[in-house]
């Protein structure tokens, strides 16, 4: 699993094995949950555009039910 931040404040999340994307949630470090996305790809990109410079957890469900946390530090 692996997180880039790009330009314009967008976010690629990206998944090498046989699961898609399913949901991400981007949580602060106090846990409180800043956003929801969905997914239905192996390579997801959204705009996060409302995060500022900090450290946050990337919570990714995949579609096999497996859950992934990523820590993340947004530039």
């Amino acid at each position: 699993m692996s997180i880039i931040e790009l330009e314009n404040n967008n976010v690629k999340f990206s998944y090498g094995g046989n699961s898609t994307i399913k949901s991400v949630k981007i949580l602060d470090v106090l846990g409180r949950t800043i956003y929801r996305l969905r997914g239905n790809k192996k390579t997801e990109i959204y705009n996060l555009s409302s995060l500022s410079s900090s450290v946050y957890i990337a919570q990714i469900e995949l579609s096999n039910g497996t859950l992934i946390s990523k820590k993340a530090i947004k530039k």
